[in-house]
């Protein structure tokens, strides 16, 4: 797939794992803001400690999160214009509407 643009491919690979990594990212780690937030707010305990959430995060998030990284070459991706570096970045406006989408469902659900 990547014969004649190894470099290229490559680069253009590394782009999209880091963007695919960086939206898991964000969107795992709502469940864990979410009672810090709740004990700022509206003064409830915490039902687990910094260190233990910690500890959860690092088990639960970093193998899914370091294997988006491995992840293979779409096969469409030498077909794709070149990205613009003005207007696509790495996290980028849409990602960021999602995201929030996202938190506004989840504390729906919570309350």
């Amino acid at each position: 797939m990547c014969e004649g643009y190894s470099l290229l491919c490559t680069g253009r690979l590394i782009f999209d794992n880091l963007k695919k990594s960086i939206a898991y990212t964000l969107t795992s780690n709502i469940p864990e803001i979410s009672p810090f937030l709740i004990f700022i707010l509206a003064d409830v305990p915490l039902p687990l400690g910094t260190i233990t959430i910690l500890c959860i995060d690092l088990g639960t998030d970093l193998v899914p999160a370091i294997s988006l990284a491995y992840e293979q070459a779409e096969s469409d991706i030498m077909k794709r214009m070149p990205r613009d570096p003005l207007h696509d970045k790495l996290v980028n406006h849409r990602l960021i509407m999602s995201h929030r989408r996202i938190c506004h469902c989840y504390h729906q659900g919570l309350f």
